[in-house]
């Protein structure tokens, strides 16, 4: 079976995620930096959709708690900043290991039969692209057209 292929949108919000190098560091280190996340995602090897969403989130996890270990221990990071990093990491580890779990659970569930959406995704899209206003109204949950 080929791998799923992950839209290039899901691929896109996992760079978004990736800790940044500093301005003056060379192209060659943010390549290096996302080939790593793409090499990870790849480790992880989403099936589906809901994996690749599971997959995504344990690499930002990861980005944004070795970021924000990185900055707690830099020699120049007062008490309190350093204090503040190392909580968000610990708040982020917890969050990859949940990833990590519904990872692991959505993997132990049997496929289901593949869906055909038919021409959904063109009406949708029709629904998306009109603007939405807020009234106060009980009827309409406050959103109308």
């Amino acid at each position: 079976m080929a791998p799923y292929p992950i839209p290039e949108r899901v691929l896109r919000a996992m760079v978004l995620t990736l800790a940044r190098p500093a301005a003056d560091a060379p192209e060659a280190i943010w390549t290096a930096i996302v080939q790593g996340a793409l090499d990870e995602l790849d480790t992880l090897d989403p099936r589906d959709a809901i994996e690749a969403m599971f997959a995504v989130q344990i690499i930002a996890a990861n980005a944004g708690m070795v970021d924000a270990l990185r900055i707690a221990f830099e020699a120049d990071t007062d008490a309190k900043h350093a204090l503040r990093q190392r909580a968000s990491a610990s708040a982020l580890a917890r969050a990859l290991a949940v990833a990590a779990r519904l990872l692991r659970d959505q993997r132990g569930r049997p496929a289901g039969e593949p869906r055909d959406w038919g021409d959904a995704v063109a009406g949708f899209g029709r629904v998306g692209r009109r603007r939405l206003r807020w009234t106060p109204s009980r009827s309409s949950g406050g959103l109308t057209n």
